[in-house]
């Protein structure tokens, strides 16, 4: 969320049972507005740890407020001042968070730095484009991709890792059941034996080579075998 999202989200935007965010406003000179574009307007996901946490901000927040009786402000904002105000996210931006950041050991970053940090971490955990496009309130998809492209290519390359280890793993298994059908059918006796054998053998076979043949057929290029065969 950019920093006008976050200062301008109020309480009632925070949907807990399906664990989403509606934004719909931002806080710009300490006063709400609508979204700079249309594409702002949206739902964000959240996870349950952040949701607990939200929680207990509101449950702190409700004792404040009860402390603050006619004094406190009517906008009923998730992140406000102990008057329930809203803050000053400029003042929040080069005092407060470079403190945290110093305190944290960490390097001085921008605030929107943060919103750069939560689009790496979507595409690291292998979200499409048009969902972090969403995410992100991009007015299309091809902003999404020339600001955060090159950290898919990472990601597409991992993902190359894991496709060839999943068919390796697949083709050994396929390999292994061959081996067991052939001596399963090897204790039996006579042409009934012989027969069972066979039709094991074959069945047996044409997993494997399916198997096998899989992610060759996935970089588009000849296997050697025909369907028919199969």
């Amino acid at each position: 969320m950019r920093r006008g999202e976050l200062g301008g989200l109020q309480c009632s935007c925070v949907d807990w049972v399906n664990s989403q965010v509606h934004v719909k406003r931002s806080l710009y000179q300490r006063k709400l507005q609508t979204p700079k574009t249309k594409n702002s307007v949206r739902v964000i996901n959240i996870g349950p740890d952040l949701v607990q946490v939200l929680k207990e901000r509101r449950a702190k927040q409700n004792e404040r407020k009860l402390k603050a009786g006619g004094e406190w402000n009517k906008l009923d904002l998730v992140f406000c001042q102990d008057n329930g105000r809203p803050l000053d996210m400029d003042r929040i931006y080069h005092r407060d968070f470079h403190r945290v950041l110093k305190k944290a050991g960490l390097r001085g970053i921008p605030m929107h730095g943060l919103r750069h940090t939560f689009a790496a971490l979507l595409i690291a955990a292998g979200h499409n484009p048009k969902y972090l496009q969403h995410q992100m309130g991009h007015g299309s998809v091809q902003i999404t991709l020339d600001l955060y492209g090159h950290l898919y290519d990472e990601a597409n390359r991992e993902a190359a890792k894991k496709t060839e280890a999943f068919y390796k793993a697949e083709s050994k298994k396929a390999v292994e059941r061959i081996a067991e059908a052939s001596k399963d059918a090897a204790g039996m006796e006579g042409a009934d034996g012989l027969l069972k054998c066979a039709t094991n053998r074959h069945n047996h076979k044409e997993k494997g080579l399916a198997m096998l043949a899989n992610p060759l057929i996935l970089l588009g290029g000849r296997c050697g075998i025909r369907t028919h065969d199969l």
